[in-house]
């Protein structure tokens, strides 16, 4: 299933290793985040607290090379994901997972 990301200025082919619902995932996540530090419900600074929306919209990208290319997207420039297969296509399951973290 391949997706791309739709930011401001343009859209971003991504790695066939992400997901859809990844994506959508992470992004309502950076989102909130972004929302509650403008709103001083988290400071940013403490351990429990970081405010690191960019490295929750970190992406493996879709070019020639094995080892592929990375984007890291400001989450004001984030304007969302399409896919080329349907919801209901496939025999697996897509559903991101809380707690399931991509490699670095």
């Amino acid at each position: 299933m391949a997706c791309t990301l739709l930011v401001r200025g343009g859209e971003i082919a991504l790695h066939d290793s992400e997901k859809f619902n990844k994506i959508r995932h992470r992004a309502n996540k950076a989102k909130k985040m972004l929302i509650d530090y403008q709103n001083g419900n988290i400071d940013g600074v403490s351990k429990d607290q970081k405010f690191q929306p960019s490295h929750l919209l970190s992406f493996k990208t879709d070019n020639d090379t094995e080892e592929g290319g990375r984007i890291s997207i400001d989450v004001e420039n984030y304007i969302g994901v399409m896919s080329d297969e349907a919801k209901d296509a496939g025999g697996g399951n897509d559903d991101y997972e809380e707690g399931e973290e991509e490699e670095e």
